[in-house]
């Protein structure tokens, strides 16, 4: 995908903090806020790495995505969509 290997232990910890999610339960409060935190640092780090890909492009499928979310009015996705996140920003 593009992750660079540095980095794939971080975010398997963070989508790991989502699948209670997915799960469709109640969950407690504290795993709730677990997961909310995970979105918002898998976001920033999903930003990051796009802004990193566009300074140094590569060959694989998340610099792919990151070229589809190009800053212009042609975009095909925007910068939300490419992180998967209804509020990139935070």
């Amino acid at each position: 995908m593009g992750v660079p290997l540095a980095d794939q232990i971080q975010i398997a910890d963070l989508a790991d903090a989502l699948s209670p999610v997915l799960e469709f339960l109640p969950m407690a409060p504290d795993v709730l806020s677990k997961a909310n935190d995970a979105v918002q640092e898998l976001a920033a780090y999903f930003i990051h790495l796009a802004e990193v890909k566009r300074a140094d492009p590569v060959d694989d499928l998340f610099m792919a995505m990151v070229h589809a979310a190009t800053v212009d009015a042609a975009s095909v996705i925007d910068e939300r969509e490419l992180v998967g996140c209804g509020d990139a920003q935070g």
